[in-house]
């Protein structure tokens, strides 16, 4: 279960921005999550409901998760696609994923 292991790095860093604003309340926090991480939102979301933020300033924070499409570039032309394909037009197989591969904190509300 990898989830766990990030929502304990991404834990490390809300908990770092919040030692440095000291706030009375974590509101909301948005999570993107690249659909080609192969991260489960739902276990990603327990992972921090259960063990992350439980008895934290974070308990009552309402989570929101986006999920990010992939771009992907082809090796060969250059050409991009915004869904994932087998074959390029120009007939190569090799692609770089440009985007929709990463998960990550995209804001911390407080108050």
């Amino acid at each position: 279960m990898h989830e766990h292991t990030l929502a304990k790095n991404l834990g490390y860093l809300i908990f770092k921005e919040i030692k440095e604003n000291k706030p009375k309340k974590v509101k909301k926090i948005v999570f993107i999550i690249g659909e080609a991480s192969a991260v489960d939102k739902e276990f990603l979301e327990h992972s921090f409901k259960e063990h992350i933020f439980k008895n934290t300033i974070c308990q009552q924070a309402e989570l929101v998760f986006k999920i990010e499409k992939p771009k992907i570039k082809c090796k060969k032309c250059n050409k991009e696609y915004e869904k994932a394909i087998l074959k390029c037009d120009c007939g190569s197989i090799s692609f770089d994923i440009m985007s929709g591969k990463d998960v990550y904190i995209e804001t911390i509300e407080m108050e």
